[in-house]
């Protein structure tokens, strides 16, 4: 039914003129592509320029495919991806030479005419195309050329809004021959770009072509928006200024006779300040840069009202507790504390407290009032605009 059984020997020769048969394909196609290299090679200079008319340009399209982008301390980032260069060589056309239909050829930029790209890096400004880039030369001369890049680049960052704050950094390369190029940037998107921890990627855009035609160069590049996560931080740094700032304001609400637990109380806070001020410093430690980030103002500024608040303390204890008799000027104002109930509940005054009882009240509210609109102020700065 399905015709006669083949032997073993008969199955062996069969895959082994199968074999011959796929060898002698490949060495002729091998043996084709060494024949269009070397009649094509004969006559090339890869010096000149690829132009049809000495006042025409090379059109160039580029696309930088970011894989990777990793911030590091001292405002450097390290990008990782691959960049494709694509134009059309005239000198590179063998359509006609073609005699066994190839379709492309594969070459290195070494070979080949490439443009004169170079990148901004923090070790030196390098090439784009490296001669061992690996390029495709297909038979109407459109060239295309791969080559993988680790670069790290400086970026001037603002941490005044740390740690909820966003960062816009570039990837900038420049040309020397203005005239003799048109570069077209493709956009890029932010999905190939690998998840990192501590830094979402909002956008990739291009920048426009800056041309200076007094010394035939051009600029461009990408710009990188990149925001950091700053859920753990905001547990570490925020949510404790929030309970430092309650406890700095308690202060004032405690009696005034009970000095010690004041004092003390203070002082907690004087340390809780101090210790995230310096935890503060610790992670932006490397970091570097004109601006001040407003955590750092909360924390230090913190301290200072706490140092006022033990002063105030003390001076309140002392005062409250005085009995000697008060001076002129004094003298109306408690008398008029200790007749009116509004002003005795408003400063908390009791109704039979010595003279100088008031004057102490009207300090505490006095300094309640400055602490809880600077501690306000500050704080209002921590919220993400």
């Amino acid at each position: 039914m399905f015709g006669p059984v083949m032997s073993p020997w008969q199955l062996l020769c069969n895959f082994s003129f199968l074999l011959l048969c796929i060898h002698m394909c490949a060495v002729r196609g091998e043996k084709a592509e060494t024949i269009l290299r070397r009649r094509l090679f004969e006559s090339y200079n890869k010096e000149d320029v690829p132009r049809k008319m000495s006042n025409d340009s090379v059109e160039i399209l580029m696309h930088f495919d970011f894989k990777r982008i990793e911030p590091h301390p001292n405002f450097m980032i390290s990008v990782t991806g691959s960049v494709f260069c694509v134009w059309r060589d005239h000198s590179l056309r063998y359509r006609e030479l073609n005699a066994e239909n190839l379709t492309s050829l594969p070459v290195t930029a070494d070979e080949i005419w490439v443009p004169d790209i170079s990148v901004f890096s923090v070790e030196a400004t390098r090439k784009l195309l490296n001669p061992s880039a690996k390029c495709d030369v297909s038979d109407n001369g459109r060239v295309t050329c791969v080559c993988p890049f680790v670069i790290g680049i400086y970026c001037k960052m603002n941490f005044n809004e740390w740690p909820h704050d966003t960062q816009v950094c570039s990837v900038d390369f420049y040309t020397r021959h203005n005239s003799q190029l048109k570069i077209t940037l493709l956009k890029n998107s932010v999905e190939n770009v690998r998840r990192n921890p501590r830094w979402r990627f909002d956008n990739i855009s291009t920048t426009s072509p800056v041309r200076d035609e007094n010394s035939d160069w051009m600029n461009m590049g990408y710009q990188i928006v990149m925001k950091r996560k700053d859920m753990a931080h905001y547990q570490r740094f925020i949510t404790p200024a929030m309970t430092i700032a309650a406890m700095a304001l308690s202060v004032f609400w405690m009696p005034r006779d009970h000095c010690i637990v004041r004092i003390f109380v203070s002082s907690v806070v004087f340390l809780l300040n101090l210790q995230f001020l310096l935890d503060v410093g610790n992670e932006l430690k490397g970091w570097s840069g004109d601006s001040v980030p407003k955590i750092v103002r909360f924390y230090r500024d913190g301290l200072y009202l706490n140092f006022t608040s033990v002063l105030v303390s003390s001076i309140i204890c002392q005062v409250s507790s005085s009995k000697s008799d008060l001076p002129p000027y004094l003298t109306r104002f408690s008398s008029f504390v200790g007749s009116n109930s509004t002003s005795r509940t408003l400063l908390g005054v009791p109704p039979k407290a010595g003279p100088w009882h008031s004057i102490a009240a009207l300090l505490d509210r006095v300094s309640l009032l400055i602490a809880t609109y600077v501690y306000f102020w500050v704080m209002a700065d921590l919220i993400p605009s």
